[in-house]
């Protein structure tokens, strides 16, 4: 059984006590409540202050090169898979997308989001996560399940002995089929004051 905790908006922004993790949506909802409810989980939702986006080439409008992206396997940038601009990132197949290490500080908090959809209902599960180095701390959002564009983010505390930090997208690697492919865009990865 999970315990509960509250989700509060105060000046705007959304505050989590100890952790949890929720899926964000993105904006359309007509009604707006002062608070929900999210089970523990080691993620909280996305703050809203912080630094620029520490990442290159977070809307893939750029081609994809080892200067900002790793390319992994099955990753592919496509207009098809766009949320915002003209292109996103596709992920088919056994797949994942690593953005180059970034510098990070042991002990400061950080906020990694993006907008995200499936190309299909199905069970390929699908999620972003930050792994920090040299200290190992790995940070996952929730999974992405709906066909319509979602946010997920997830907003962690750095470990100690922390450098650097890495944004990873990834696709289910024991699954192999592509009819459900994930599509992500809007990649963000900042530290929040």
């Amino acid at each position: 059984m999970f315990d509960r905790l509250r989700i509060v908006s105060v000046l705007g922004a959304l505050v989590a006590l100890a952790g949890c993790s929720e899926e964000l949506g993105d904006g359309s909802d007509s009604a707006q409540d002062d608070e929900v409810e999210a089970t523990v989980d080691p993620l909280i939702a996305p703050e809203g202050s912080g630094s620029g986006n520490m990442l290159t080439n977070p809307g893939f409008e750029n081609a994809l090169s080892s200067g900002d992206w790793w390319l992994g396997n099955n990753a592919s940038r496509s207009g098809t898979a766009r949320h915002y601009g003209s292109y996103g990132l596709r992920l088919t197949g056994i797949a994942f997308m690593l953005h180059k290490d970034v510098v990070t500080t042991a002990g400061a908090k950080y906020t990694i989001s993006a907008s995200a959809r499936k190309s299909a209902y199905g069970t390929t599960p699908c999620w972003m996560e930050v792994q920090f180095y040299p200290s190992g701390g790995v940070y996952k959002t929730a999974g992405v399940s709906s066909t319509d564009w979602k946010t997920f983010g997830v907003t962690v505390v750095a470990p100690a002995g922390t450098t650097s930090a890495r944004v990873q997208l990834k696709r289910d690697p024991g699954t192999s089929s592509t009819s459900e492919a994930c599509y992500w865009d809007d990649v963000s990865f900042r530290r929040v004051y």
